[in-house]
């Protein structure tokens, strides 16, 4: 009819007939999209995905043989984590703590939950929610590198941090 704005396409009436309207273009439309005018993935209702940021910010989430505190550098890249939960409210963070294989498996599983526990006490002294965060350790059991060389085993020693968009 005359109403009709668009009509070749199948529309909404409140949209004069038009599709739901999709302002950045990311494929999600403006009624479901949580940042409707900057670009995500579906994943994160339409906001952008933040994951290469938190992987950038673990890069340096490494620590000191039986050791899980931090250093001021990764308490600045972990600042970034900060910013990023406080833009996006729908995101939260599994944090995950890893060892080398050196030592006994029962005290590299207790360490390496206390490395996850410690990013996220920072994180949420900066004032993220702690409902947002989860910790696991993980101890050994998933080395990124080589446990046979120091560097590797350096490697090995870390927290990871994962999007769990809501």
């Amino acid at each position: 009819d005359e109403q009709d704005k668009c009509p070749t396409v199948a529309g909404l009436s409140r949209y004069n007939g038009c599709p739901i309207p999709d302002t950045d273009k990311d494929g999600v439309n403006d009624e479901v999209d949580a940042c409707p005018t900057e670009a995500g993935i579906s994943a994160n209702h339409g906001c952008p995905d933040v994951q290469p940021i938190l992987t950038q910010a673990a890069s340096n989430l490494k620590f000191a043989i039986g050791k899980s505190y931090l250093s001021a550098k990764q308490l600045a890249n972990l600042d970034a984590v900060v910013a990023v939960l406080a833009k996006y409210a729908n995101v939260s963070l599994a944090i995950g703590g890893h060892t080398d294989n050196t030592g006994a498996e029962k005290l590299n599983a207790k360490l390496s939950i206390n490395r996850a526990n410690v990013v996220a006490k920072y994180l949420i002294k900066k004032g993220v929610d702690a409902k947002r965060i989860s910790t696991s350790g993980f101890g050994f059991a998933n080395p990124t590198a080589d446990n046979k060389t120091k560097d590797g085993r350096s490697q090995n020693r870390r927290a990871e941090l994962t999007a769990v968009y809501n």
